[in-house]
């Protein structure tokens, strides 16, 4: 395959996708199809020229493209105008001639061992889609947002945080009400400050692992501090002035 105008050897014969055809002459694919299909239409014979295909494209539509030939290619491209134009049909004049001499300077196969080839080639692309897709459904995971089990394990771990830091269910500093929320508020402070989201629930997936260690190793405002560290001593204050009679 010529990597840099992608054409392919299907079966002993040089051929380039109407694809990247499009992408390299700066044309709508539609209207390459339609030209392709013009031709096919005025003159049957050419319809060797052009192989229909399938393929995938990136929302997993089916959809076709076209197998082209060298002198389909030459049919097509003709009408092509223009200085940028010309340039490309003279790289793919020079990318034919390459690959025409690089296949006649291989030993002849039988046409057994030409589809056996053919079929790794098949198998070689097809792998290589795979692993786009694959690639594709990494990206889409990493920046969609936490799903509703990891918000809800998110959720359980950061209020039992805050209950700790508070000094438990138990304390003073939990039981006041007006303490509690501003503990809770803090946190959502800094966690916007750090992740630059509205809330938790819109981390991205990516991040999830960086949003756990933020929730171990968070810690309120020296203010905040002071002040559950006041409310609870004045339990243990009250606990140890006892009155004996």
């Amino acid at each position: 395959m010529c990597k840099s105008l992608e054409l392919i050897n299907q079966g002993g014969e040089i051929r380039v996708s109407s694809r990247v055809i499009a992408m390299d002459f700066e044309k709508e694919h539609k209207n390459i199809k339609r030209d392709i299909q013009n031709l096919i239409s005025s003159n049957l014979s050419v319809s060797k020229m052009f192989i229909i295909n399938e393929y995938k494209d990136s929302m997993n539509r089916n959809q076709q493209e076209y197998f082209i030939n060298r002198d389909g290619f030459s049919l097509l491209v003709m009408g092509f105008t223009g200085q940028k134009a010309l340039e490309w049909k003279l790289k793919y004049i020079n990318a034919f001639n390459e690959m025409e001499k690089r296949l006649n300077k291989l030993p002849k196969l039988s046409k057994e061992l030409q589809a056996i080839f053919t079929l790794d080639q098949k198998q070689e692309e097809l792998k290589e889609e795979i692993n786009t897709v694959k690639c594709e459904i990494k990206e889409m995971k990493d920046y969609a947002t936490l799903s509703a089990a990891q918000c809800e394990f998110i959720n359980r771990k950061y209020k039992s945080k805050i209950v700790k830091i508070l000094g438990g269910k138990d304390s003073m500093a939990y039981k006041n009400r007006s303490l509690r929320a501003k503990v809770y508020a803090d946190f959502q402070k800094q966690l916007k400050k750090e992740f630059v989201v509205p809330t938790y629930k819109h981390v991205l997936v990516k991040d999830l692992d960086k949003l756990i260690k933020f929730i171990d190793k968070y810690e309120t405002q020296d203010y905040l501090n002071m002040s559950i560290i006041g409310y609870n001593n004045q339990l243990k204050f009250s606990n140890n002035n006892i009155i004996t009679l």
